[in-house]
């Protein structure tokens, strides 16, 4: 038997075709290519420009949530009030300006306006100049709460303005205003009301007090050390031949008597801050004399030295604590720039208000236990040295004459 062949069928395979795409297709779809290529372009240039215009402007910081902040002092001057910042830094200038935030919107115009005022100024001149400049020109304005009660509230605004060859200018901008309408308060409105509850007093001392400070004498105080930060300060301050004043925590200081002795030898001014920093005003007189003498008792342990000055927590004194000090034959001092530096916790705003509100015979509150505090004096130091400012301990500031039991806010 024969066997027949078996036969495999298979499927031709297409050819691939040869022909070119026929131009008219190719011109579309060049046209195509085209079309998306302009139509890209003006968008990544747009994108590119906004970009640019973010990094270039004006950085504007709102102060923390009014709700994380717990306020550090027992008067109520920054009650309902919070700061906007806005900063701008490139090769021609280092501006920081400082906008407080009340819950009157008419108040918070009229401030901004008469600061927005001084800056085109600013910038004007720092237009005509750029092409000059070979050191930033330096910017800053801050402000301080002078009276805050139920019907009125005072803001001074301090303004600096360094154009190094050019000229400098400085604006002292006060205002007092009505709470409820934002008007500015006439003589009258504030002769029919009552003194606020937490005035700021007159300097007792004499305005020549300072004849011991040759030029324009500034104080730098540190409140609640000796703490872990303290010695890093001293060797910042010995840097810039700057001396300070430290008010220290009486329950603090056995732990840390190096640090004492070091801020004694190296020429700084020591203060009694309390024994464990509180109210001195909701103690008897007894509690209050004993928060005194433990602090200086653990001051002298440490320095061979018993201060002649205090600083009140939370600046809260009255006529009982007054006459506490002056049993002890010491004087309270406070401050007149308050960089509350405890509610931020940031190094550039801190240099900012701290600068911005300085004037010779000053008196500037600063919080060595925090480390972004310690971190912002290089920068104070730096921009007030440049203004002619001299580093010096409250006991020069005023000459060695503070009288027992009164208080100092500043010696201008």
């Amino acid at each position: 038997m024969t066997r027949s062949k078996t036969h495999k069928i298979t499927s031709p395979v297409p050819k691939k075709s040869t022909r070119k795409m026929p131009r008219k297709r190719r011109s579309i779809s060049l046209k195509k290519s085209c079309i998306i290529v302009f139509a890209v372009t003006p968008v990544l240039a747009t994108t590119c420009l906004a970009l640019a215009f973010h990094l270039n402007r004006p950085h504007v910081t709102p102060a923390a949530d009014p709700a994380d902040t717990k306020y550090y002092f027992a008067n109520p001057k920054y009650r309902d009030i919070t700061s906007k910042f806005v900063q701008r830094r490139n090769r021609a200038e280092q501006t920081s300006l400082e906008y407080p935030i009340t819950k009157n919107q008419k108040i918070n115009d009229t401030i901004a306006a008469a600061i927005n005022e001084k800056d085109r100024g600013f910038r004007d001149t720092l237009a005509k100049q750029s092409a000059h400049i070979t050191e930033p020109f330096t910017n800053t304005a801050g402000y301080q709460v002078l009276r805050n009660d139920d019907r009125f509230i005072s803001i001074t605004v301090l303004i600096k303005q360094n154009m190094h060859t050019t000229h400098s200018e400085q604006y002292l901008l006060s205002w007092t205003f009505d709470k409820q309408t934002g008007d500015i308060a006439g003589s009258n409105d504030l002769a029919s009301t009552n003194p606020p509850d937490n005035p700021t007093p007159s300097p007792a001392a004499p305005q020549n007090s300072t004849i011991r400070c040759s030029g324009k004498c500034i104080a730098l105080t540190f409140d609640d050390g000796p703490g872990a930060h303290s010695m890093r300060l001293l060797d910042t301050l010995d840097a810039y031949h700057a001396k300070a004043t430290f008010f220290v925590i009486g329950e603090k200081v056995a732990a840390h008597h190096a640090i004492l002795q070091q801020q004694a030898a190296r020429g700084h001014q020591i203060g009694n801050h309390s024994w464990r920093h509180p109210d001195l005003t909701a103690l008897a007189p007894s509690s209050v004399a004993n928060e005194i003498t433990q602090t200086n008792r653990a001051i002298h342990a440490a320095t061979k030295q018993t201060p002649a000055i205090m600083r009140p927590p939370y600046g809260a004194i009255n006529a009982s604590v007054s006459q506490q000090l002056q049993t002890f034959g010491m004087s309270s001092v406070l401050w007149s720039v308050d960089t509350r530096d405890w509610a931020d916790r940031d190094s550039n705003i801190v240099c900012s208000r701290a600068v911005s509100n300085a004037r010779a015979g000053a008196i500037i509150l600063f919080h060595d236990i925090h480390p972004t505090s310690v971190d912002a004096i290089p920068c104070v130091l730096n921009a007030l040295s440049k203004q002619g400012f001299t580093f010096v301990t409250i006991d020069t500031l005023f000459g060695g004459k503070l009288q027992p039991g009164r208080s100092y806010f500043s010696a201008i």
